[in-house]
């Protein structure tokens, strides 16, 4: 009975993760349109900057969908759900998915500078990889923060930055599973791609669920 219970929760799981994809992609969808029709260059990149500002909500959307037990497997409850979560989150999650996009494209430019045009470029290349990680750290807390709280801009990027400071061992464990989700991809990425960001948002959530108790006397917390 107990090995029963293991499977189904299992494949209840595994059908959220589907179902959660789903959403996701379809939040996305007019990035999703382009990146199949329209080359990326220098002169498109506006363009894709400003569809992909759906990224960052439908994100904080999508740990909003996985933690809430009530909706269980219910595909119309769940949809109902991840929209209004999404709606909710876009209004300021918009702006979050501009800066962490601007923060890390600028970085890249920067690294790819320091290795092709610079003579020394190599000794900013450790210290711009690094500011690269840290800016992805700070919008995965950041994700579960807005997924957690009813938080504006400014106190989110504050509150992310005191938990990526206080959360060591955390901020490298997410580095670690987006490490994972690259091999992943790279080794089974048929499969993978129906997983990939549900399972790592879902993991996420189940390591960080205890670590906002300093926050709760602070901010709203939404249900």
């Amino acid at each position: 009975m107990h090995r029963r219970n293991i499977i189904y929760t299992g494949i209840q799981v595994a059908w959220r993760l589907i179902l959660g994809n789903i959403f996701l992609l379809i939040s996305n969808l007019i990035l999703c349109i382009l990146s199949f029709n329209l080359k990326f260059t220098l002169l498109t990149s506006l363009v894709y900057l400003i569809a992909s500002i759906t990224i960052f909500p439908s994100l904080v959307a999508l740990v909003s969908y996985l933690k809430n037990d009530e909706v269980g497997d219910k595909v119309i409850a769940g949809a109902k759900y991840y929209f209004k979560a999404f709606s909710s989150a876009f209004k300021t999650g918009w702006i979050n998915s501009l800066m962490y996009e601007i923060i890390i494209i600028f970085l890249l430019l920067d690294l790819v500078s320091a290795n092709k045009l610079m003579k020394n470029g190599q000794f900013f290349m450790p210290m711009l990889t690094l500011l690269i990680v840290l800016s992805i750290i700070h919008a995965m807390w950041n994700i579960l923060i807005q997924s957690y709280f009813y938080v504006d801009f400014k106190n989110s990027i504050i509150f992310a930055t005191r938990l990526l400071i206080r959360k060591p061992l955390l901020s490298l464990l997410m580095i670690v599973l987006i490490f994972g989700d690259y091999v992943s991809l790279k080794i089974f990425p048929q499969y993978a791609i129906l997983f990939i960001i549900p399972l790592t948002a879902y993991v996420l959530w189940k390591i960080t669920q205890k670590d906002f108790d300093d926050l709760k006397e602070k901010v709203v917390i939404k249900n």
